[in-house]
């Protein structure tokens, strides 16, 4: 009975879209942009500026921006932030910003339980001069 529902949802929710981050290789410098909870947590302030340009002197080659800004408020015992990101490929193009919020717990003397929520957009485009690379394609 279990197999048959499971298969009817499935078949119910067969076309699924999902949506990817854009993933950097300064992962250390971003990682609040993936975990929210990490948001305020090591530092008072703290700020950063991630760029990378991939394939240089090729058309359409990778590009991606990140920034993110961070803060530990002690009143409301979290950790607030905010980032965004621009990511270019080829036609594509994505734009991200994203609000976050950490509530910080201290368990023992070096340990703390972070809990975070994270709302914000994602804008994604295809610019309208592209090509297909096969001429037979209509």
């Amino acid at each position: 009975m279990f197999r048959l529902l499971l298969i009817s949802v499935f078949l119910c929710f067969g076309m699924v879209k999902a949506q990817q981050q854009p993933q950097f290789t300064m992962f250390n410098n971003t990682a609040s942009m993936y975990n929210p909870g990490l948001t305020g947590l090591e530092y008072q302030h703290f700020g950063a500026l991630t760029y990378r340009h991939q394939w240089v002197g090729f058309g359409g080659a990778p590009q991606s921006t990140a920034w993110l800004y961070e803060t530990n408020q002690l009143p409301i015992h979290g950790g607030l932030g905010t980032n965004g990101y621009l990511d270019k490929l080829g036609f594509e193009s994505n734009l991200g910003l994203n609000l976050q919020y950490a509530y910080h717990i201290n368990l023992k003397e070096a340990q703390k339980l972070s809990i975070g929520l994270a709302t914000g957009f994602h804008r994604k485009t295809l610019e309208a001069d592209w090509v297909s690379i096969d001429p037979n394609d209509p």
